[in-house]
């Protein structure tokens, strides 16, 4: 589905294929906004964010002797391309947010003159899209990485934490029995194994607290980006859910006009194909017959 598609079917919706009552504009802004609105209803938008590329080679995503990280808007970590060769002292740089937030910060690991990986020192925050990683040193070259930021994120589905080649996911916990009985000792510092989100202030918290740096896979779910040209695919919002984006966008386009009856209508009409595709959409596997998957995993 491209935007253009988007925009044919609000056109046709709203018999207004000349674009006298609205521009490709204010079309594009609506689409935009039903496409969230579907993310935020439907949750349909999943990203996992992962520094890991090999054993031990994982961007140190958690920080040391820290408790809580930004749910969104921070990075997580950085992935290592080339480790380059030569280096002494390098000099990580990330580019700083939009004003207002706080530039993160990380170091570089070096072994035998090459950067094997990155430690965060701080996440930062207020981040909107993924950020340039300098590295600078008086000798070396070479070397690249990639920032992993934790952007438009409303949810967390799962945090495993990375320790050498184990990936272990963390049991998660509701905020009060967290705050009653993993805080209730200050003095826990070591591998994660219990997350909780604290919502209202947007802060992930770890338990036990991070003794050192270890990599990070959070599967996260977020709103999506938005589409700009008309040639723009939406790989975020897919069938069957991306049949209702029209509907909200016609909701929003036809308030501008005031006319309260016909926006009623639209909206009502994408309640009621959010519900039909929440209805029909399911999944099927087949399972294999020769095996017992539950036995399988028992014995691992």
């Amino acid at each position: 589905m491209q935007l253009s598609d988007y925009i044919l079917q609000c056109q046709e919706l709203l018999h207004d294929l000349a674009n006298v009552d609205w521009t490709l504009q204010e079309m594009t802004n609506a689409v935009n906004a039903g496409r969230k609105r579907v993310a935020l209803d439907t949750h349909c938008v999943r990203r996992l964010y992962s520094t890991y590329t090999s054993p031990n080679v994982y961007g140190g995503s958690t920080i040391s002797n820290q408790e809580t990280y930004p749910l969104t808007g921070g990075v997580m970590g950085i992935t290592l391309g080339a480790g380059g060769a030569h280096y002494v002292s390098p000099t990580v740089t990330i580019d700083a947010p939009p004003a207002g937030g706080t530039q993160a910060t990380a170091s570089a690991v070096v072994t035998n003159g090459v950067i094997t990986a990155f430690n965060m020192i701080n996440w930062g925050l207020g981040y909107v899209s993924t950020p340039n990683v300098v590295i600078t040193d008086s000798a070396g070259t070479g070397a690249s990485g990639t920032a992993s930021a934790m952007v438009n994120v409303i949810d967390i589905k799962a945090i495993s934490p990375i320790w050498g080649v184990e990936r272990w996911t963390a049991d998660w916990m509701p905020w009060g029995p967290y705050q009653a009985f993993c805080r209730a000792n200050t003095s826990q510092f070591r591998y994660p194994g219990v997350w909780t989100v604290f919502w209202e202030m947007a802060q992930i918290y770890l338990y036990p607290v991070p003794d050192q740096p270890y990599g990070l896979d959070i599967e996260a779910i977020t709103t999506p980006n938005p589409l700009v040209n008309q040639t723009d695919v939406d790989l975020q919002i897919l069938d069957p859910v991306s049949d209702a984006v029209q509907w909200w966008a016609c909701h929003l386009l036809v308030l501008k006009l005031q006319e309260l009856g016909k926006a009623e209508f639209f909206k009502k009409a994408y309640r009621e194909r959010l519900t039909e595709i929440t209805a029909t959409k399911q999944s099927t596997r087949v399972m294999s017959v020769y095996n017992n998957w539950r036995r399988r995993f028992a014995r691992m």
